[in-house]
């Protein structure tokens, strides 16, 4: 049964973002795509229907225009495209977490001022990405910007400048001065370095993990309770995840049954093929600008 046929749900987004926390599964969202890789636009049609699908699986926040999402190589109209047709067609109990980078300060806070203004429950920031300030001040620039949204930090060596870094100390006094900081997403490819960051956890800031493989072992930190997770698998597959998340199923055990490479943008994007959530164009495109 397609996403059409099913029970019609509300849309328009909610305007109240203040006190906005991220927790539970929070899918990366593919941007489905049409076209050539040369030429290429969005496919706002299966977008909609992607978003739907995600929240009749039991999502309840998704996260656009991250890494998953295309936002190194998609433009900044394109990125406008994809934050109006998820804020006018997405169920309007699904939490919609917006990506703002960009190659410059100037087009962060453009994107940063059009998601609050479409109705987006919050941003998502690379601070370590793009142009030459310190993150601190990315950071400040787009909390002086915006109004009341709450902003997510993103935290991804592989797309930090290398002259670039947040430690934990670092993150902890940001906090400390903001309050609309409510979240960050770390991505490291080691426990140690997640772990790191887990004493940053409070009632009011939740430490995600990024990283699908370490998703279940990150339930077994001492003095740490896991409350989000952003797993790429979940663009086609969320119910695993939203099980996971609310019975504590055995993810170790889930895992087992994917391929062990599935938790990545590639064999993602082809299982996300396979299963009719994207066309070819998109798979085509993704693999030529993931190169």
């Amino acid at each position: 049964m397609t996403f059409k046929e099913q029970p019609v749900v509300e849309v328009g987004r909610k305007k109240e973002t203040i006190g906005y926390i991220p927790n539970g599964p929070i899918t990366p969202m593919v941007t489905p795509l049409i076209g050539e890789p040369e030429s290429f636009g969005i496919d706002t049609q299966q977008l909609t229907i992607n978003l739907g699908f995600q929240f009749q699986n039991g999502i309840r926040s998704v996260f656009l225009l991250g890494n998953a999402g295309g936002f190194l190589f998609l433009s900044q109209d394109q990125k406008k495209q994809v934050i109006q047709t998820a804020t006018e067609t997405a169920p309007a109990e699904l939490n919609l977490l917006v990506g703002i980078s960009s190659d410059t300060l100037k087009n962060t806070i453009e994107l940063a001022k059009f998601a609050e203004e479409s109705g987006a429950q919050a941003l998502v920031l690379v601070p370590c990405f793009g142009g030459s300030q310190p993150p601190q001040k990315k950071i400040q620039a787009v909390l002086d910007a915006t109004g009341n949204i709450p902003l997510i930090l993103y935290l991804n060596p592989d797309l930090h400048r290398e002259d670039q870094h947040l430690s934990p100390r670092d993150m902890a006094s940001l906090i400390s001065q903001h309050h609309r900081l409510t979240g960050a997403k770390i991505s490291f490819g080691t426990m140690e370095e997640f772990t790191s960051y887990t004493v940053l956890q409070s009632d009011t800031f939740h430490v995600l993990q990024g990283n699908a493989y370490l998703v279940a072992e990150s339930t077994q930190i001492p003095g740490f309770s896991l409350t989000g997770f952003i797993p790429i698998a979940a663009n086609d597959q969320p119910k695993v995840h939203v099980d996971f998340h609310q019975k504590r199923t055995n993810l170790f055990r889930i895992i087992q049954q994917l391929p062990h490479e599935y938790p990545n943008i590639q064999t993602t994007i082809q299982k996300m093929l396979d299963n009719g959530r994207i066309n070819q164009e998109t798979f085509d495109i993704y693999q030529a600008n993931l190169k």
